[in-house]
């Protein structure tokens, strides 16, 4: 058998067990340049999905203080005391 321009596996017809392995590593093989690809959109897809978790969650921690501020805000201006500690 021929795989990747080599001659990749011999075996006699006539044993089951060779003939076995010889489909199973045909069946099994995949060209260098599916493999390299294939890596390359798992990392791609690796990449995207961390930056985009990344800008996520930093546009939610900003969310967060945001609303804190405002809570702040709130709670001290019910209280009288927001005019007179920001002015």
């Amino acid at each position: 058998m021929y795989q990747a321009g080599a001659i990749a596996y011999r075996a006699d017809l006539t044993d089951p067990l060779q003939v076995t392995e010889l489909l199973s590593q045909f069946f099994s093989y995949t060209e260098p340049d599916i493999d390299r690809f294939e890596a390359a959109v798992e990392d791609f897809k690796l990449h995207f999905l961390n930056t985009i978790y990344e800008r996520f969650f930093q546009r939610l921690l900003r969310l967060s203080h945001g609303c804190r501020r405002l809570c702040c805000m709130r709670t001290m201006a019910g209280q009288g005391t927001y005019r007179a500690r920001h002015r």
